[in-house]
């Protein structure tokens, strides 16, 4: 039922700047495609919509929202972001004890850190392809879980506060993880290969037959932790970075850990009341 339903809902840190910019009859195609990466359900969205208008010919990995809402056009993404922010209640992961203002900083920031660790030189995962997706929605089985099934949510979330590890909490309550989860989505969904490896290993980078995207993912969710961003589940404890050599100057090519919590602030992620 997670899977067929296909929606996953638009986060609170995300609903008031939709409602702001799309009441501007002239919002441009440009303040569209910041919407639609700054939220993971949007994203998938766009990705999907435009996939289907031009099925014969793949986005480009390294713009692929930009290029999905060129596809589309302005009216008709404005139509589609507002019809995915219209079918999401601020209440929708109420009970499920995902904290969803933190969930959408970890996605954002994993996104951003993914795309630029993507560039560095001789590592295991240089080069990853759609590398800003794979940080954005590789933890889409966890907010699946939390919208559709808040209840086993909950539980997971107490024995994760008990200090179980969520894979190993989730496995125990229901068998299966959210990784296990994202990448059935992912799948299902017609996303990239890239990101369907970044959903379902970034846990276990080692099983994945190409493990570089799950590298990537891996990397980038520790550096967000270390500068004190949490996962919706659990909050750091405190500020680690910077903890291994090339931290700060990663982070230095994006202005510094401030700057990188200060655009997070920018693209309308105030915690919803």
């Amino acid at each position: 039922m997670l899977i067929q339903s296909g929606v996953l809902p638009v986060l609170p840190s995300v609903q008031e700047r939709v409602r702001a910019t799309l009441s501007n009859p002239d919002t441009s195609l440009e303040e569209c495609v910041l919407l639609a990466a700054s939220d993971p359900a949007l994203a998938i969205a766009t990705y999907r919509v435009a996939v289907e208008v031009v099925s014969d010919e793949p986005l480009p990995p390294d713009a692929a929202i930009a290029e999905a809402v060129r596809r589309i056009g302005t009216v008709a993404v404005r139509r589609l972001i507002t019809l995915h922010a219209g079918r999401s209640r601020f209440d929708e992961l109420r009970g499920s004890e995902l904290d969803a203002h933190a969930f959408w900083r970890h996605s954002v920031a994993t996104a951003l850190l993914s795309q630029a660790l993507s560039a560095r030189p001789h590592e295991a995962y240089s080069g990853v392809r759609y590398a800003y997706l794979c940080g954005l929605l590789h933890d889409i089985g966890r907010l699946a879980l939390a919208a559709r099934e808040p209840r086993l949510s909950s539980q997971v979330a107490w024995l994760v506060h008990q200090r179980l590890p969520a894979v190993d909490a989730e496995s125990h309550l229901l068998g299966y993880t959210h990784a296990d989860l994202g990448r059935r989505m992912a799948r299902a969904w017609g996303l990239p290969p890239e990101v369907e490896t970044a959903a379902g290993d970034h846990h276990a980078p080692d099983r994945a037959r190409d493990p570089a995207p799950a590298l990537l993912v891996a990397e980038a969710t520790r550096i967000a932790a270390s500068i004190g961003i949490g996962d919706g589940l659990t909050a750091p404890t405190r500020v680690t970075y910077p903890e291994r050599p090339g931290d700060e100057a990663l982070l230095d090519g994006m202005g510094g850990p401030v700057a990188l919590t200060e655009h997070l602030g920018s693209l309308g992620g105030r915690r919803a009341a």
